[in-house]
C-alpha cells in the first residue's frame, strides 16, 4: 500500500512491450545528474520534461526500426538464447497523446527505488556514466548499453514489472504481455488528462 503519495510515474504502452517513463527531475531525482541530456538524441535537446526508459534485446532493437522490421530469426534467438541487452531513452517535452499512458503516484521512498532499478540497469563507461552506444530512430533516442541478458524468461515487459515492484506497484504474476503489466497497474490516481500532444510525430520510427 502506498502511502504519501506525491510522486507521479508514467507507463506507455506500444502494443508490444512497455516503457517506465519519468519527469526529468522533481525534488527527489534529477536524472540530468546521470544523464548527458543534449547526447540523448541528435536533437541535441537538454529541455526535455519527460525521458521514457526501456529494456530488450540488444539485436533487435538496434535493428528493428519499425515492427514491420522485425527478422523471425532475431526473435527467435533473442527469446530462447539469452542475449545482450539494451536500454532505449527517448526524451520528450510533453507526455506522448500516441500511445497507451497509465499515471500512478507512489510514495518518495519507492520512486527512488524505482529510479535506482533504472540506473543500475545501464552498463557504465570509463567514466562510470551510462554508456550510449547508438543513435535511436528518431531525433530524441539513443541507445544504451544494459546490464543482463534477454531471453524467454526476462523479457521488455518483465523488466518493466521488476521495476515496477521495486516501487510497489501492482504487477501481474505473468508479466510477459504489454497488456497484462498496463491492465494490472494500479496505485494512488494521478488526477489529469493524458490526452495532451508530444513533440514527437506519431511516424517518428522506433519500437
Amino acid at each position: 500500500m502506498q502511502d504519501n503519495c506525491r510522486a507521479k510515474l508514467y507507463v506507455s504502452n506500444t502494443g508490444v512491450h512497455t516503457n517506465i517513463v519519468v519527469p526529468v527531475s522533481n525534488q527527489w531525482y534529477d536524472w540530468s545528474q546521470t544523464l548527458s541530456l543534449a547526447d540523448i538524441g541528435r536533437d541535441a535537446v537538454e529541455n526535455y520534461r519527460y525521458l521514457s526508459f526501456s529494456w530488450g534485446d540488444r539485436e533487435v532493437y538496434l535493428n528493428t526500426p519499425t515492427w514491420s522490421d522485425l527478422e523471425f530469426s532475431n526473435a527467435l534467438k533473442a527469446l530462447f538464447f539469452p542475449t545482450p541487452s539494451v536500454m532505449q531513452v527517448k526524451g520528450y517535452d510533453r507526455l506522448p497523446n500516441y500511445l497507451e499512458i497509465k499515471c500512478v503516484k507512489i510514495n518518495p521512498k519507492n520512486y527512488l527505488a524505482l529510479m535506482n532499478f533504472i540506473e543500475n540497469s545501464f552498463q557504465l563507461d570509463e567514466r562510470d556514466k551510462p554508456e550510449r552506444i547508438a543513435a535511436g530512430y528518431n531525433a530524441s533516442s539513443g541507445f544504451y548499453a544494459a546490464t543482463g541478458s534477454y531471453s524467454l524468461f526476462k523479457t521488455c515487459n518483465d523488466w518493466t514489472a521488476a521495476g515496477l515492484r521495486k516501487a510497489e506497484v501492482n504487477t501481474p504474476v505473468w508479466s510477459g504481455l504489454a497488456s497484462a503489466v498496463m491492465l494490472h497497474l494500479r496505485g494512488c490516481e494521478c488526477g489529469e488528462n493524458l490526452s495532451i500532444n508530444s513533440r514527437l510525430p506519431e511516424n517518428s520510427g522506433g519500437i
